[in-house]
């Protein structure tokens, strides 16, 4: 009897179940976006610019102007 009772559970369990063998493999929801990396401030640049714009400031009014020659070498004009 008990062995009617357990066949006869196990096939009513199969039929009201609507999940297959397929559908257990399957995730049930998308996972999570990858994470987008964090903007970090790129400070190094500065090292660099901070020279050149202190040249630009103090040395731009030198508008020296040098000629050479194969003989006398490099000499000013101005």
């Amino acid at each position: 009897m008990r062995r009617i009772l357990t066949i006869g559970l196990v096939c009513l369990m199969t039929y009201t179940s609507a999940a297959s063998a397929a559908d257990l493999t399957m995730p049930v929801k998308a996972p999570p976006p990858p994470e987008e990396p964090a903007v970090v401030f790129e400070w190094w640049p500065l090292l660099f610019l901070i020279p050149v714009g202190l040249c630009i400031a103090f040395c731009g009014g030198h508008h020296h102007r040098t000629e050479c020659t194969s003989a006398g070498g490099c000499f000013e004009v101005d």
